[in-house]
């Protein structure tokens, strides 16, 4: 509507600027030739203005501001419902549609650690009901994928075991392994999804299977050999990642230690291999040495040591020493 306004003004400041007083002809039609293009770009501004402008989607966004408005009350009857079912799960804990419902009403409202007790509660009293169990897994990946791996592969198991015939649920869980990296149960999935006579179409993972099984045959890539000045000092560390990474974005390889684990050899081998990067092995990497608190890859780990290009063409043979490293 601005728009609209400044062309209109601006068509009345042109039409008086080439207007004669005291002549009976309100425009010299000699300078019409100047005139007629600033109205033809005016006029195709307006159309570019109203198509842009999204007014001919007026209605939808009516319908959206609508759509909000129920979303915005139902959250509101949620929040005011969650005393009365608490109260009730209070008086009977073993209520299986309270604690389902009080699990529902504190996802919905992003409250994923109360959402997470509830379930599991609700999962204690009754463990076949898929819909439960894919709750419990969606509101643990959302407060954290890898500090709840453990739960969250049990639960898989749990939501495998109510009907091991549905590829669905093994796609589910294949995605969750891939994307948390861990090789040795990806490969178990994958291989009971192979021998369940009752699925179809298994050359994708059988594919995979060879594929993850092709490039995790060498014993170990890298051998670290710690000395002891460097031992004592990453021992003071809660966690400490080994990190080979070649010239991708992510990772090629990570493991994961424990302070106490923390020994003068450390092997990288074939299980630290990240799935994102099974299909092809890089000839060159480099060695990162990270601590952290946490026990999972964040952006908060510490650097404390990184190598020069190392040279994996001998994967059973390639060895570096590290003799230093930064003081935490």
């Amino acid at each position: 509507m601005i728009f609209v306004i400044f062309s209109a003004i601006s068509i009345l400041y042109i039409f008086y600027l080439y207007k004669n007083y005291g002549e009976k002809s309100q425009i010299n039609l000699k300078n019409l030739r100047l005139v007629l293009p600033f109205f033809v770009i005016t006029a195709g501004l307006i159309v570019v203005f109203q198509i842009d402008s999204g007014i001919h989607l007026k209605d939808e966004y009516s319908k959206l501001s609508e759509r909000n408005m129920k979303i915005r009350e139902n959250i509101k009857i949620i929040k005011n419902n969650i005393p009365i079912l608490e109260e009730q799960v209070r008086d009977e804990p073993n209520n299986l549609r309270g604690n389902i419902m009080l699990g529902k009403s504190y996802m919905l409202i992003n409250e994923f650690s109360q959402s997470a007790q509830f379930f599991k509660k609700a999962i204690s009293i009754e463990s076949n009901d898929p819909d439960l169990l894919l709750d419990y897994i969606f509101v643990l990946r959302k407060i954290d994928e890898k500090k709840n791996k453990v739960e969250i592969i049990n639960t898989y198991e749990k939501l495998i075991t109510t009907n091991s015939d549905n590829v669905n649920n093994y796609n589910m869980y294949l995605n969750y392994l891939f994307e948390i990296n861990d090789v040795k149960t990806t490969k178990l999935v994958l291989s009971k999804v192979i021998e369940n006579p009752n699925i179809g179409n298994k050359d994708s993972y059988k594919k995979a299977l060879d594929d993850l099984n092709k490039n995790t045959q060498i014993s170990h890539m890298v051998k670290i050999k710690l000395s002891k000045d460097v031992i004592s000092t990453l021992q003071q560390s809660k966690n400490v990642f080994f990190i080979l990474r070649s010239d991708k974005p992510a990772p090629f390889a990570v493991k994961r230690m424990k302070s106490a684990q923390i020994v003068s050899e450390i092997l990288i081998s074939d299980n630290n291999i990240m799935i994102n990067n099974s299909d092809q092995l890089p000839t060159k990497v480099t060695l990162l040495i990270k601590t952290s608190n946490e026990d999972f890859v964040n952006t908060e780990m510490k650097t404390v040591y990184q190598s020069d290009l190392i040279s994996l063409k001998n994967y059973n043979n390639t060895e570096i020493f590290v003799d230093k490293v930064l003081i935490n």
